[in-house]
């Protein structure tokens, strides 16, 4: 992914936020933090970090190798050339 998809994503983010803040204004409802809704967030932010690294490598492996044939020196071999130091940086 280039810095500029990041770009994209970081502009998204603070569009969202923007819209959330403009109709709450307009609606007179606070925002609220969902905090403790999904547990506290020592546990809540690794398990994110875990499920979007499984929805990475997973799905692709099983299309390369066309199954599971071969599946953890596969996983292993696709971790080390996309999640790169650089990437996990970001």
């Amino acid at each position: 992914m280039t810095r500029r998809a990041y770009g994209f994503a970081v502009g998204l983010a603070l569009a969202v936020g923007l819209l959330s803040w403009i109709a709450s204004y307009r609606l007179n409802i606070p925002l609220r933090d969902p905090d403790g809704l999904a547990g506290p967030s020592y546990i809540r932010l690794p398990l994110t970090v875990l499920l979007f690294f499984l929805a990475d490598v997973v799905p692709r492996v099983i299309i390369t190798n066309r199954g599971f044939k071969n599946f953890v020196p596969s996983v292993k071999s696709y971790t080390k050339q996309r999640w790169t130091r650089s990437r996990i940086a970001l």
